[in-house]
């Protein structure tokens, strides 16, 4: 479930028992909102939020933050919320739209690997990676007429060579996890199989990195096969 930061504090644990009945096992926060809807006061320091992390800790269920806007502008507020309440499981997620790229060094990433290091209960979900195409390769692309399938193709070679590995290297396979881009590649005219082809290749390429494409995903969201415990 989307966390809302407009509702009364008590509404989102209520609803939160109410969808895990429903098979809901994680609540997702998107730190951009605090902005969109003028809610008054820091995300630190907001009761509703921090009531949602404290059951969340108590169930098992991860928190996960988008980083829109990239880890930078989310790090303050997601280590100060871990530091208030250390026992609730917390994911980096929609990590596509993380201001990474194909340089050594990138502070953003170097910054996010570190920190999570250092959070027993932290970990990377690395989804959204479609948003985050080089604009070099789109221009090539368009010079050179490739396809969708060359075009995602070069793209993911890209993404698991220079945003997936070093956060593998730097976290372990149980804190990191995959999400597919599979319905967004089909509206944006293919690039599927190019997707499966790359992330099979590099799972099979070393040990733990299986997990990072199933495994992971179902030890974090624990609810996928177990009932609720509330």
């Amino acid at each position: 479930m989307l966390f809302n930061p407009s509702t009364p504090p008590g509404y989102e644990v209520d609803n939160l028992e109410r969808l895990s009945l429903s098979s809901i096992r994680g609540v997702r926060v998107n730190p951009a909102l605090w902005s969109k809807q003028e809610v008054a006061g820091r995300i630190v320091d907001h009761e509703g939020l921090l009531r949602m992390m404290r059951r969340c800790a108590v169930v098992g269920y991860p928190v996960s933050f988008l980083g829109m806007d990239g880890y930078s502008s989310m790090r303050g507020d997601l280590l100060g919320l871990v530091s208030k309440v250390p026992d609730c499981p917390v994911l980096v997620d929609h990590y596509g739209f993380n201001e990474v790229n194909d340089r050594e060094g990138d502070e953003g990433m170097e910054a996010m690997i570190g920190d999570l290091r250092q959070v027993e209960r932290g970990g990377v979900k690395a989804s959204a990676s479609f948003r985050s195409m080089d604009s070099r390769l789109k221009e090539e692309a368009m010079v050179r007429g490739w396809g969708a399938s060359e075009i995602w193709g070069r793209h993911y070679s890209g993404i698991v060579a220079n945003r997936l590995e070093p956060v593998f290297r730097g976290l372990g396979g149980d804190k990191v996890m995959w999400g597919s881009d599979a319905p967004w590649l089909d509206l944006l005219g293919g690039g599927v199989e190019r997707e499966i082809e790359y992330m099979r290749e590099w799972a099979e390429g070393g040990r733990g990195r299986g997990d990072v494409m199933g495994k992971t995903t179902r030890d974090w969201y624990w609810g996928m096969e177990r009932g609720y415990e509330g």
